[in-house]
């Protein structure tokens, strides 16, 4: 009887201890499965508290800073930046993938990890992330990464992903409205003032020309001179003369709906068109067709003489 019961205990010891095992086991792969998983990524970021980066490339150093849920770089000048474009970079930053996690050393002096040619670091509450990144590999398809004294290689595209310049950044729709909300688009040239009028939602009329008016060509001039916006930058964005923006520019505004006004200048210098928003004081370069629909004489809306066919 107690022969029974001992090897009743033996069994039970037994019976728990695989027990024990297999829930250890499971666990342990479970475990080891969601590191691989995880380890397909740099890190995770938590986009939404994410609130600052910095890129170090190429000779620029540029800081981008959420405040006020508003992005803004803050260097090497202060910007508003691209809302979208910004954050973007921020979803750049949380798609870096692995290609291979690097555990053989003995070639750690060919990565160029010592003195990194770029350096990218991102914020998310409290944690800072930073990613140094060295030589392309002999193939050229990817860098050398350091991250946490870990070291890897990403594929190229990653890395270039994120090196967005100022430019890239800037906000370009400086004023922020659609043409729907403007009224009156107003422009004083040297020798000329256009005006065209929105009626209702199908009729753009040319001031002076009143029925006469060629409705196409007034609302297409109507749309791009009330949804200028910027395609590029000046440097020296404050010498309003340099860029030809002084006493003889062309100056256009744009009334709205609320009964507010935004208003900028334009200037063509070498063929390159140059706007200056008055709220702003910031030069942009813009596209030519702004500068064209700024400057045509009052006959270019008259609408073409009906003709009609003779049937005698």
């Amino acid at each position: 009887m107690k022969k029974n019961i001992l090897i009743l205990i033996i069994l039970s010891i037994i019976l728990l201890s695989v027990s024990f095992l297999a829930v250890y086991t499971t666990k342990n792969n479970k475990a080891k499965l969601e590191e691989n998983i995880t380890r397909n990524k740099l890190f995770e970021l938590n986009e939404m508290d994410t609130y600052k980066y910095n890129l170090s490339f190429d000779n620029q150093n540029i800081s981008v800073e959420k405040i006020n849920n508003v992005w803004n770089i803050m260097t090497p000048t202060n910007y508003v930046a691209d809302q979208m474009e910004a954050f973007a970079n921020v979803k750049n930053f949380n798609t870096l993938m692995i290609s291979t996690v690097i555990t053989n050393l003995s070639e750690i002096e060919s990565f160029g990890l010592d003195e990194p040619l770029y350096t990218f670091n991102i914020w998310e509450k409290d944690k800072e992330h930073i990613i140094y990144v060295g030589n392309k590999t002999i193939d050229g398809d990817f860098y050398y990464v350091k991250y946490n004294d870990e070291y890897f290689s990403l594929d190229y595209i990653f890395i270039e992903a994120l090196k967005k310049n100022v430019d890239m950044l800037r906000e370009k729709d400086f004023f922020k409205i659609r043409s729907e909300e403007v009224v009156n688009v107003l422009v004083h040239g040297n020798m000329y003032t256009n005006e065209i009028t929105r009626k209702d939602g199908t009729n753009w009329v040319f001031v002076g020309l009143e029925t006469e008016t060629d409705i196409l060509k007034a609302y297409q001039d109507f749309e791009v001179l009330s949804t200028v916006k910027a395609t590029g930058f000046v440097e020296d964005d404050t010498n309003y003369k340099k860029y030809g923006l002084g006493n003889s520019q062309t100056k256009i505004t744009l009334s709205l709906e609320d009964r507010s006004e935004r208003v900028y200048y334009l200037s063509n210098i070498g063929d390159t068109i140059y706007v200056l928003p008055e709220s702003i004081n910031k030069i942009y370069v813009t596209d030519y067709p702004v500068y064209n629909a700024a400057t045509r004489g009052n006959t270019y809306y008259v609408k073409p003489l009906e003709t009609t066919t003779n049937t005698n």
